[in-house]
């Protein structure tokens, strides 16, 4: 874990993805979806689509975050849009459980995420 904190503190969005993904799974050190969670979103709002692919899970499942349908459609949409293949079948399979005003709400979100961000 201590090889990805330094790297992950100075901006890397793959290091701050690979302590998020250690701190979820806690092998051998404390769970910590809270941090994890932190650590994903940093990752997600530099364009990691693996990073965005597992805050949509987070959300999804409430793992140190309020569970939100449409914010976890959100993320895993725009990892989905980089060709990340998980978070497809994810992403469906949240949309059977939304109705068409809330994947609609989610797609603007992801849409005006891309425009603030630069297309990432």
């Amino acid at each position: 874990m201590d090889w990805y904190r330094l790297p992950a503190e100075g901006g890397n969005a793959e290091a701050q993805t690979k302590l998020a993904t250690l701190l979820a799974a806690g092998n051998g050190i404390n769970r910590d979806y809270g941090e994890a969670f932190n650590w994903f979103t940093k990752a997600a709002e530099q364009g990691n689509a693996e990073a965005q692919a597992n805050l949509g899970i987070f959300y999804f499942r409430g793992y140190g975050v309020a569970r939100d349908r449409i914010k976890a459609y959100m993320w895993l949409d725009l990892a989905a849009s980089q060709g990340f293949k998980t978070a497809e079948g994810a992403r469906d399979n949240i949309r059977k459980m939304m109705n068409d005003e809330q994947v609609a709400a989610a797609r603007d979100m992801a849409e005006a995420w891309l425009e603030t961000h630069g297309g990432k």
